[in-house]
């Protein structure tokens, strides 16, 4: 959240199809979610370089704790309906957190946060970061 990218992306698993690096990361901050251009290219295109705010310093901070913030479980219906047994079942993936309106230049933004659960064994779980974009 402190643009330290590094940092960020060492907390967690990287999803395999999408592969963020700091870089990418730092990208789909400043770009809005696209990643690829350069902070000048970005300034050019979006007129403004955005920056991460962090949930704990933000007067919405209850609000997006409570309401954009979704964890969900797959069930057996979902994973059927889906056809995503195979991935799951490879990667031990359990479930999804979506953290929406994600946090940028202290306002809530339509960027949506991704990642996977993932469960490591019977008293472990973490996450794989999937990506950062608009939903």
């Amino acid at each position: 959240v402190e643009e330290k990218y590094q940092q960020a992306i060492d907390m967690f698993l990287i999803d395999e199809f999408e592969n963020y690096n700091a870089k990418t990361l730092e990208q789909s901050v400043y770009a809005y979610g696209v990643v690829g251009y350069t902070k000048e290219e970005a300034l050019k295109k979006y007129g403004c370089l955005n920056k991460a705010t962090s949930i704990l310093k933000s007067p919405h901070k209850d609000y997006i704790i409570n309401n954009s913030i979704r964890i969900d479980i797959y069930d057996e219906y979902t994973i059927k309906e889906w056809g995503i047994s195979d991935f799951l079942e490879k990667n031990k993936i359990i479930g999804f957190i979506d953290y929406d309106d994600f946090l940028l230049d202290g306002k809530m933004s339509d960027l949506t946060a991704r990642f996977y659960i993932k469960k490591l064994n019977e008293k472990e779980y973490t996450l794989i970061f999937q990506d950062l974009h608009v939903l």
